[in-house]
């Protein structure tokens, strides 16, 4: 393998575990500048980065050496618009769809930069999960209005023993040769036999055997989906997305 793919499978998610080892500017820099090189819609770039000050990130309890938060952003297409004299229509769902897309792939581009210089990363959608727009609008000085606080990765050097990546579906039921086709129970249940299999490492840890559950898949389904997917989240989120101006009242 050449060096971007072997970056590429090395990619593996810190969970908070970092240590204090900083990250140099110029580093960060190498890394914003790698996000915004990422693909967008239109070349228009409908997002912003929030460099996170170490106070506010201690605050919100973000963990990580940096942090940059992620927005779908609209305001600066708005503004541009109206500074030649010309108007940008940004109050509609459609518009954040495409800056959503927009907003990962920089950030996704910020990931893989990031793993090119031995710096790991969390991703983590706990804003709008947990409905703390509003909070983390106010410290940041983000506006309400055409701009979604949807991401932010947490940077920095993991803190002792370096984890494997985990793994991935690689084919069954994920590439589609020619065709889509929907697997058969034989796929099924290779699928759910995958799952349970540690070396693997294909799902979130191996304590569904120690609850009692048949199959890691029946945890998931079961236990862990019913906890992260509450109907509160969705009509919160729905109203957040009324309140910027993409989703109508």
């Amino acid at each position: 393998m050449n060096e971007t793919l072997e970056t590429i499978g090395s990619l593996k998610t810190v969970h908070g575990n970092f240590s204090n080892k900083p990250i140099s500017d110029d580093d960060l820099n190498t890394i914003l500048r790698a996000s915004v090189r990422a693909a967008n819609a239109s070349a228009r770039q409908s997002y912003s980065i929030v460099v996170v000050d170490r106070e506010i990130r201690k605050e919100l309890k973000w963990p990580g050496t940096e942090v940059l938060l992620y927005c779908v952003d609209f305001n600066r297409l708005v503004d541009t618009a109206r500074r030649v004299g010309e108007t940008f229509q940004a109050d509609d769902f459609l518009p954040f769809f495409t800056g959503v897309v927009d907003t990962c792939l920089a950030m996704q581009t910020a990931v893989v930069a990031a793993r090119s210089l031995g710096i790991d990363s969390l991703i983590t959608n706990q804003i709008y999960r947990t409905g703390s727009q509003a909070v983390v609008c106010e410290k940041l000085g983000i506006p309400r209005k055409r701009c979604f606080p949807l991401l932010h990765l947490c940077l920095g050097y993991p803190r002792g023993r370096v984890s494997k990546p985990k793994g991935r579906l690689e084919e069954l039921g994920v590439v589609h040769r020619g065709r889509y086709q929907r697997l058969t129970d034989e796929q099924l249940d290779e699928v759910v036999a995958l799952y349970d299999k540690p070396s693997r490492r294909l799902g979130l840890g191996n304590h569904w055997k120690k609850a009692g559950f048949p199959h890691y898949l029946t945890w998931f389904f079961a236990d862990w989906c019913k906890k992260v997917e509450r109907p509160a989240q969705s009509e919160r989120l729905i109203t957040t997305l009324q309140a910027s101006g993409f989703l109508p009242r």
